[in-house]
């Protein structure tokens, strides 16, 4: 059911750019594919390497994970509010300025 409300949303996408809607495809996907993205856009928005490894709960290694039993909640809970925001931004985006170069600071 996701994947057709998922598909319908990119060919209204494409129709409302001018393109043809029915050459619109959604590419297989798993769930671990959300987990990689997560990861990689954490590391695009400046958390650190420890923080976004404990966001997705992958335990430390070695003398680290043996004494370091610090569970970072808030350093979590910060990075997660950064993903939202960048979600928030892909479906909400700000206007494009005049120039097409750079967007507006305009909130929405």
């Amino acid at each position: 059911m996701l994947d057709a409300e998922m598909l319908v949303l990119l060919r209204q996408r494409a129709k409302a750019r001018g393109e043809d809607a029915d050459k619109a495809v959604l590419r297989p996907w798993r769930n671990h594919d959300i987990r990689r993205t997560c990861r990689s856009t954490l590391s695009r928005l400046g958390v650190t390497e420890d923080v976004a490894e404990a966001v997705l709960a992958h335990q430390r290694g070695g003398i680290v994970g043996t004494y370091d039993r610090w569970h970072r909640l808030p350093e979590k809970r910060e990075a997660l509010e950064q993903w939202s925001q960048f979600l928030a931004d892909l479906i909400r985006p700000r206007p494009i300025s005049s120039t097409g170069r750079k967007r507006a600071n305009v909130s929405v």
